[in-house]
């Protein structure tokens, strides 16, 4: 077993092309895989949330809050123009009832290097939370609302949910492939 992880338009190239037997992305209307359903089968394996996250100072207080003013804007620390979540969290800050005040102070095509950037405290980045669940439990990164902002907290605002799918070509009957399909169905079918 081999695992890459790219971009969503290279991993799915490479299921096109033959050249990876399964696909595990996320999905968004804001960024959907174009990909036949009479050629390709989906399993949704789950949901991801994914929210805005900075280090945190002291217990639970975030280092820098959302929404930011004009004149103290907030680092944020992006995804690259053509990442798929760059889309997402750009609709998610367009789309914000209350005016956003936010500078770009770093651009990333993965989760991982957002996360370290914020680790060390250089702004707010949109983060898929199983990506920081163990750095949330240890106390080292939080939101960026502050605590006493209620309706951010109770709303979910600047939050947005990704579904979790699984691609695989119908045409690639393998007994191996077969049989990991089958178990990923069985545990993910809707109940």
């Amino acid at each position: 077993t081999t695992v890459q992880a790219t971009n969503v338009h290279d991993a799915v190239m490479a299921l096109v092309e033959r050249h990876c037997d399964l696909l595990i992305c996320y999905h968004h209307p804001q960024q959907g895989i174009d990909l036949d359903s009479e050629r390709y089968a989906m399993l949704s394996l789950g949901k991801e949330p994914l929210r805005p996250y900075v280090k945190a100072i002291g217990k639970g207080v975030p280092k820098y809050t959302l929404p930011g003013t004009a004149s103290e804007p907030v680092p944020f620390l992006s995804y690259s123009s053509y990442s798929s979540l760059s889309r997402i969290v750009e609709k998610q800050l367009s789309a914000s009832p209350r005016p956003v005040h936010v500078f770009r102070r770093f651009e990333s095509d993965l989760a991982e290097g957002l996360k370290s950037m914020v680790l060390e405290g250089h702004g707010v980045a949109w983060l898929p939370a199983s990506a920081v669940t163990r750095e949330v439990a240890e106390g080292k990164l939080t939101l960026a609302i502050a605590p006493n902002d209620n309706e951010a907290l109770s709303t979910g605002l600047w939050s947005d949910e990704m579904d979790i799918r699984l691609y695989r070509r119908i045409d690639d009957a393998r007994s191996d492939l077969d049989r990991i399909w089958a178990c990923l169905k069985a545990a993910h079918a809707v109940r």
